[in-house]
């Protein structure tokens, strides 16, 4: 399986916190924001996980990837989640929004918890 990271750098220590717990799922790619849409197009994600915090207009960029996408299974990941928020994602067409946690298997258990959450139709 291979999944997407859409965040501000490769450098980025979430990027490397994120690798170490997806790899038992499968391969991650990491991108910058303004190449996140060519990239998504290029192949074909699992998922896709869009950081909040590296993307200011976060629902823009999910709402345009759902609409190049319909199927795409997009999720948002947050430091400092508020129903706000959560709320903003989902209407962008987000399949899930989940809390960052340092706790690998916290975080495991969320991603994965995520990836079983059936993508709904997109317009």
């Amino acid at each position: 399986m291979r999944f997407l990271l859409i965040t501000r750098s490769e450098d980025d220590p979430w990027r490397m916190h994120l690798e170490e717990t997806l790899a038992p799922l499968g391969c991650l790619d990491v991108v910058e924001k303004d190449l996140a849409i060519d990239q998504v197009l290029k192949r074909n994600y699992v998922a896709i996980v869009v950081d909040a915090a590296a993307v200011s207009e976060f629902s823009i960029l999910v709402a345009r990837i759902r609409a190049q996408i319909p199927q795409a299974r997009v999720i948002v990941t947050t430091a400092s989640p508020t129903w706000q928020r959560a709320r903003e994602a989902f209407q962008a067409g987000a399949t899930d929004y989940v809390e960052r946690s340092l706790n690998a298997s916290d975080l495991f258990a969320s991603l994965e918890a995520a990836l079983a959450k059936p993508v709904m139709p997109w317009p």
